[in-house]
């Protein structure tokens, strides 16, 4: 697994460290990592989105242990979910041992587990200055005695903002430090930063185990400078707004017709937001935004924006999907009866993914 360790609180093992690491009646064949690393005037950030989607046989309850950068927690940001909904978690008294140092482990519980659950983490930080090592904490399987699966792998992909041309990484699988020799790395690519976003990334545990390797990537800095003596271009990135930058509005303004005001809250004026979505599938209404940070200059004034759409529908029940560059944000259910509208369900801010995910949890943006 990656970067979670899952014990069931109805089995009579110890508790374990890492990744999702559970036991054999949980079970986790695939894990999803999107890696985000934006190169800015103030350093690197970073940020790391897990998605672990779990397979449940028996068990009610579970504690899950996850090894985070200590940087995540000073300063940056830690993120959990459990199929969209926020999980409180606190800090353990555990340590996972990597290549390049120590890294805390926080730990939450799931109760009322469901037989396919899925855990979505995401923390992000900053790095300040060279050297930029990022250590995604993949080699929990080591902590497992049997498995509880045949095989697991993990999917990595990468994006990558605002690298200057002259910057590559380095991007290796490294054992845990009591097992370094030679080297130091099993496997090792070397790209362009610049291109790392087209690179995806597969590592299969062997039968009966878990992942035991971790992931380490070094961004090599050009030596002209930290930005190579070039000025970082500016563009129109993604971003991914949190809870409190956002509101959504659903109310019947006609027979049979439904609107849906999406409202924002941008801390400047450097946001900008579109719909790229609107259709209605059976009983699934979609709308898909897009919405965008510029990395240059703007004002910084508090800075609203409000998107409206309106559907024509037949009374029934349907189910209100909100996404964000692709992320689910919302899900709720509404049942149109004429001019009478009635909504349940909760807004759900997902995040990653990430965050920084996006993977699989497609670009979720790291915090700026």
């Amino acid at each position: 697994m990656a970067a979670l360790v899952a014990v069931a609180a109805l089995a009579s093992c110890p508790a374990l460290l890492a990744n999702p690491i559970p036991v054999p009646t949980l079970i986790m064949d695939r894990e999803y990592i999107t890696i985000y690393l934006r190169v800015t005037r103030s350093g690197l950030l970073v940020t790391v989105e897990g998605a672990y989607p779990f397979k449940n046989v028996g068990h009610s309850s579970v504690t899950m242990y996850f090894p985070v950068p200590p940087e995540a927690l000073r300063g940056g940001r830690v993120e959990v979910y459990c199929d969209g909904s926020e999980v409180r978690w606190s800090v353990s008294s555990e340590t996972y041992k990597t290549a390049i140092g120590g890294f805390p482990m926080i730990v939450w519980r799931l109760d009322n587990l469901k037989k396919n659950f899925t855990v979505t983490v995401r923390y992000s930080y900053s790095l300040p200055s060279p050297p930029y090592r990022v250590l995604y904490a993949m080699a929990t399987g080591r902590f497992l005695n049997g498995t509880y699966t045949k095989q697991c792998v993990a999917e990595v992909r990468f994006v990558v903002m605002g690298a200057p041309e002259s910057w590559a990484a380095r991007v290796s699988f490294v054992p845990p430090p009591e097992e370094g020799f030679g080297v130091g790395y099993d496997a090792q690519l070397e790209v362009p930063l610049a291109q790392l976003s087209s690179v995806v990334l597969r590592r299969a545990s062997g039968p009966f185990r878990g992942l035991d390797r971790d992931l380490l990537i070094e961004v090599l800095a050009s030596p002209g400078g930290q930005h190579g003596g070039q000025q970082p271009q500016h563009a129109w990135v993604p971003y991914f707004p949190r809870g409190g930058e956002f509101s959504v509005g659903i109310n019947a303004s006609a027979p049979s017709k439904l609107r849906v005001v999406v409202r924002f809250v941008f801390r400047h004026s450097g946001f900008r937001a579109t719909v790229t979505e609107k259709k209605v599938e059976g009983g699934t209404i979609v709308l898909g935004l897009s919405v965008e940070e510029w990395t240059g200059p703007a004002l910084q004034v508090i800075t609203p924006v409000a998107l409206e759409e309106e559907y024509e529908l037949e009374p029934g029940r349907y189910t209100l999907v909100l996404k964000i560059n692709g992320v689910e944000y919302l899900r709720r259910g509404v049942e149109v009866r004429g001019e009478q509208l009635i909504a349940w369900g909760a807004v759900v801010a997902v995040l990653v993914a990430a965050a920084l995910t996006a993977a699989a949890l497609l670009l979720l943006l790291m915090r700026r």
